[in-house]
Protein backbone atom coordinates (compact mmCIF):
# COMPACT_ATOMS: atom_id res chain seq x y z
CA UNK A 1 0.00 0.00 0.00
CA UNK A 2 1.02 3.16 -0.83
CA UNK A 3 0.12 5.63 2.10
CA UNK A 4 0.34 9.86 0.76
CA UNK A 5 -0.59 12.22 4.02
CA UNK A 6 -1.71 15.31 3.62
CA UNK A 7 -2.71 17.96 5.71
CA UNK A 8 -6.84 17.90 6.94
CA UNK A 9 -8.67 20.27 6.00
CA UNK A 10 -11.24 20.26 7.70
CA UNK A 11 -11.19 22.21 11.10
CA UNK A 12 -11.49 20.20 14.19
CA UNK A 13 -13.61 21.12 16.88
CA UNK A 14 -11.26 21.74 20.16
CA UNK A 15 -13.57 21.02 23.16
CA UNK A 16 -14.70 24.29 25.26
CA UNK A 17 -13.24 23.79 28.86
CA UNK A 18 -11.35 26.52 30.49
CA UNK A 19 -8.38 24.97 32.18
CA UNK A 20 -6.78 27.85 33.04
CA UNK A 21 -6.70 26.94 36.60
CA UNK A 22 -4.98 23.80 35.94
CA UNK A 23 -2.66 25.46 33.97
CA UNK A 24 -1.78 27.56 36.97
CA UNK A 25 -1.32 25.51 39.53
CA UNK A 26 1.03 23.08 37.12
CA UNK A 27 2.73 26.34 36.49
CA UNK A 28 3.29 27.07 40.21
CA UNK A 29 4.15 23.90 40.95
CA UNK A 30 6.98 23.57 38.27
CA UNK A 31 8.56 26.85 39.67
CA UNK A 32 8.83 25.82 43.22
CA UNK A 33 10.59 22.19 42.24
CA UNK A 34 13.68 22.40 43.73
CA UNK A 35 13.22 26.17 45.24
CA UNK A 36 13.63 24.82 48.70
CA UNK A 37 16.94 23.29 50.04
CA UNK A 38 18.29 22.70 53.54
CA UNK A 39 20.89 24.91 54.76
CA UNK A 40 23.86 24.37 56.52
CA UNK A 41 23.35 25.72 60.64
CA UNK A 42 25.22 25.53 63.20
CA UNK A 43 28.00 27.65 65.36
CA UNK A 44 29.47 30.27 63.47
CA UNK A 45 32.51 30.08 62.88
CA UNK A 46 34.83 33.21 64.54
CA UNK A 47 35.81 35.56 62.62
CA UNK A 48 33.68 35.12 59.21
CA UNK A 49 30.57 37.09 60.08
CA UNK A 50 31.35 39.60 58.06
CA UNK A 51 32.22 37.63 55.22
CA UNK A 52 29.92 37.28 52.23
CA UNK A 53 29.52 33.96 50.37
CA UNK A 54 31.39 34.73 47.34
CA UNK A 55 34.51 36.19 49.38
CA UNK A 56 35.13 32.52 51.19
CA UNK A 57 34.43 31.30 47.96
CA UNK A 58 37.25 33.28 45.81
CA UNK A 59 39.84 34.15 48.30
CA UNK A 60 40.72 30.79 50.53
CA UNK A 61 43.72 30.02 49.37
CA UNK A 62 46.16 30.72 52.32
CA UNK A 63 43.70 32.52 54.96
CA UNK A 64 43.33 31.92 58.03
CA UNK A 65 40.09 29.72 57.94
CA UNK A 66 41.57 26.31 57.07
CA UNK A 67 43.49 26.48 60.37
CA UNK A 68 40.05 26.85 62.07
CA UNK A 69 38.76 23.82 63.61
CA UNK A 70 35.78 24.80 63.45
CA UNK A 71 35.46 24.67 60.36
CA UNK A 72 37.13 21.21 60.22
CA UNK A 73 34.53 19.94 62.63
CA UNK A 74 31.44 21.39 60.83
CA UNK A 75 33.07 19.49 58.10
CA UNK A 76 33.02 16.12 60.00
CA UNK A 77 29.71 16.46 61.05
CA UNK A 78 28.57 16.42 57.35
CA UNK A 79 28.87 12.75 57.22
CA UNK A 80 30.88 10.10 55.80
CA UNK A 81 28.82 9.41 52.74
CA UNK A 82 28.86 13.63 52.83
CA UNK A 83 32.89 13.16 53.00
CA UNK A 84 33.03 10.26 50.29
CA UNK A 85 30.88 12.68 47.90
CA UNK A 86 33.05 15.56 48.11
CA UNK A 87 36.10 13.19 47.46
CA UNK A 88 34.68 11.49 44.92
CA UNK A 89 34.01 14.97 43.29
CA UNK A 90 37.37 16.51 44.16
CA UNK A 91 38.87 13.69 42.53
CA UNK A 92 36.81 13.73 39.83
CA UNK A 93 35.32 17.13 38.98
CA UNK A 94 32.46 17.49 36.10
CA UNK A 95 31.38 14.21 36.89
CA UNK A 96 27.47 13.48 37.37
CA UNK A 97 25.49 12.57 40.41
CA UNK A 98 24.78 9.29 38.35
CA UNK A 99 28.69 8.62 37.63
CA UNK A 100 29.05 9.19 42.16
CA UNK A 101 26.15 6.45 42.45
CA UNK A 102 28.05 4.08 40.46
CA UNK A 103 31.27 3.94 41.90
CA UNK A 104 30.25 5.10 45.58
CA UNK A 105 27.37 2.95 45.43
CA UNK A 106 25.25 4.97 47.29
CA UNK A 107 21.27 5.18 46.62
CA UNK A 108 20.80 8.51 44.03
CA UNK A 109 17.92 10.14 46.51
CA UNK A 110 20.52 10.36 48.94
CA UNK A 111 23.19 11.81 47.16
CA UNK A 112 20.43 14.16 45.28
CA UNK A 113 19.77 15.26 49.41
CA UNK A 114 23.15 16.06 50.01
CA UNK A 115 23.97 17.70 46.48
CA UNK A 116 21.02 20.19 47.16
CA UNK A 117 21.44 20.42 50.45
CA UNK A 118 24.31 20.48 52.90
CA UNK A 119 26.88 20.23 50.56
CA UNK A 120 25.51 22.96 48.53
CA UNK A 121 28.11 25.42 50.32
CA UNK A 122 31.46 22.96 49.18
CA UNK A 123 29.67 22.06 45.53
CA UNK A 124 29.24 23.69 42.66
CA UNK A 125 27.21 22.38 39.50
CA UNK A 126 28.99 22.60 35.90
CA UNK A 127 27.32 23.62 32.99
CA UNK A 128 27.63 20.60 31.59
CA UNK A 129 25.72 19.41 34.47
CA UNK A 130 28.19 17.73 36.59
CA UNK A 131 29.61 18.67 40.12
CA UNK A 132 32.77 20.09 40.94
CA UNK A 133 34.42 21.26 44.51
CA UNK A 134 34.87 24.78 44.65
CA UNK A 135 38.73 25.82 45.55
CA UNK A 136 39.43 25.60 48.64
CA UNK A 137 37.78 22.40 49.40
CA UNK A 138 40.44 20.70 48.65
CA UNK A 139 42.23 22.19 51.23
CA UNK A 140 40.00 21.44 53.42
CA UNK A 141 40.11 17.61 52.65
CA UNK A 142 43.92 17.98 52.94
CA UNK A 143 43.47 19.39 56.53
CA UNK A 144 40.91 16.57 57.39
CA UNK A 145 43.11 13.94 55.79
CA UNK A 146 46.50 15.11 58.20
CA UNK A 147 44.33 15.63 60.97
CA UNK A 148 42.94 12.15 60.59
CA UNK A 149 46.55 10.89 60.29
CA UNK A 150 47.41 12.59 63.75
CA UNK A 151 44.51 11.23 65.42
CA UNK A 152 41.98 14.27 65.07
CA UNK A 153 39.65 14.67 66.41
CA UNK A 154 39.98 13.33 70.01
Amino acid sequence: MDWEWSACLDDSEKPDVDDSSLRATASNLQESIGSYRARESGAPIPGFEDLTEQETFINPINTPFLNESALLERTLQLGNTALDLLRYFSDNPGDRAVHAETVLGYPMPEIRRLLLGSLGHYLKKTDSGGWECHSWVEQVLSALNENHKEGWPR
